[in-house]
């Protein structure tokens, strides 16, 4: 499936059936590192060789499972890293589209940032107390697994032994999660989906024996022959999560679809969007 075929089921859905959520990939081209520039000098410590293939999480237990005073101050330097990006328009977009909840892997503040420029009021959860004190009348942003910002730091999953007690130390954010994949179509951004809580989490509720709807992982192909046949495999095993894969010919039509799909609603658009429209060719 390709983005505008894509758009046409979307603008038939009812907005408040439709949940976003977004992976690492949108926050990349804000400047922030990428997780193998992270962990590249904690391989390099411990004589692993850069080519070899080791899960980031687990390079980061090696690290931090017993240095806390290390974790604390990895998470700090982080934590200023996020305060200095500035949002993409995509950000923006999701912002001014209004869905009543956004969610996302990032521990970044561009999302807030985003929400906060368009003058769009939000409520934000990053830990299961979060949860108990959820305001309806208001826009979510949950950020699943956890924040890294001066103006709202919480614990995080990084580690393996934190993904592996997420359930147990999440439980509140992890239901409301599998009601999500249960009763809305999600759209996935900037997502490799190899994350393994979150397919663990999905993969929950087809244990239960319960289908989500059809949801929307936006995805570009590999180029190089020899990965695309394992592309291939992998796109057609996410069928088993009722997960269909839009393919794009770069990342930045994911903005395309987005002014789009923000022409095609009723709200409010502001000039600055009307001039983006006009420069893309979407009016």
């Amino acid at each position: 499936m390709d983005w505008k075929t894509c758009l046409k089921d979307l603008k038939n859905t009812n907005k408040n059936a439709i949940t976003v959520f977004l992976g690492a990939g949108m926050s990349a081209n804000s400047g922030l590192p990428q997780w193998s520039d992270l962990v590249k000098p904690y391989k390099q410590s411990m004589k692993i060789k850069a080519s070899t293939a080791v899960p980031y999480e687990r390079i980061f237990q090696y690290a931090f499972g017993t240095n806390r005073a290390e974790y604390l101050r990895f998470k700090n330097e982080i934590c200023v890293l996020n305060d200095k990006v500035e949002p993409q328009p995509v950000h923006r977009l999701i912002a001014r589209m209004n869905f009543p909840r956004v969610w996302t892997t990032n521990y970044d503040g561009l999302l807030e940032k985003a929400y906060r420029d368009e003058n769009m009021s939000y409520q934000l959860v990053a830990k299961d107390e979060d949860i108990y004190q959820l305001d309806y009348e208001r826009n979510q942003i949950i950020k699943m697994h956890g924040s890294l910002t001066s103006e709202y730091k919480t614990d995080i999953v990084l580690t393996e032994s934190e993904y592996e007690n997420y359930i147990q130390n999440r439980k509140a954010i992890y239901q409301l999660l599998q009601t999500e994949i249960r009763s809305k179509s999600i759209i996935y951004l900037g997502f490799s989906f190899d994350d393994i809580n979150l397919r663990r989490i999905i993969s929950a509720v087809w244990n239960q024996g319960t289908e989500g709807k059809i949801s929307y992982l936006f995805k570009v192909p590999p180029k190089k022959s020899e990965t695309r046949n394992l592309y291939e495999h992998w796109k057609e095993d996410l069928g088993r999560y009722n997960l269909i894969v839009v393919e794009l010919d770069n990342y930045s039509e994911i903005r395309d679809l987005c002014l789009k799909w923000l022409k095609c609603t009723l709200v409010k658009i502001s000039f600055f969007w009307v001039k983006e429209m006009i420069v893309y060719g979407i009016v």
